[in-house]
């Protein structure tokens, strides 16, 4: 009894890979893995109603008195939402060759604020 090589092998049947793995839909259309994840997105999304915008307040390394001044007028105009940093900061904030403007947002981050002033 000779048998063809073609019958010994076996085919393992293909499984249908789908394009995402996404088990969890949020309100705006967006997907996420795990309901964790699902949490995270809806807590980024647009909210009904949302907090006041704070604001960064924050010298640079050569600041003049004058813009000191309007930076502190800034402050007292939106004086509950401002976090004001009082040290003078090294940070180029659109020079993407110093490598500094992720460090301005990273501090934005960390402070929630959505607006900054750098004088």
């Amino acid at each position: 009894l000779l048998r063809s090589n073609t019958a010994k092998e076996k085919t393992k049947p293909t499984k249908s890979k789908s394009i995402s793995k996404a088990k969890y839909k949020t309100a705006q259309g967006a997907l996420a893995k795990t309901f964790r994840g699902k949490k995270h997105l809806e807590k980024r999304e647009p909210q009904i109603h949302e907090s006041t915008k704070l604001a960064l307040i924050l010298k640079g390394r050569q600041s003049s008195h004058t813009v000191n001044d309007v930076l502190t007028e800034l402050a007292i105009l939106k004086k509950p939402h401002i976090h004001k940093l009082q040290r003078k900061n090294d940070i180029v904030p659109f020079d993407s060759t110093m490598g500094q403007s992720g460090l301005l947002e990273s501090l934005c981050r960390k402070s929630d604020c959505a607006l900054f002033a750098l004088g």
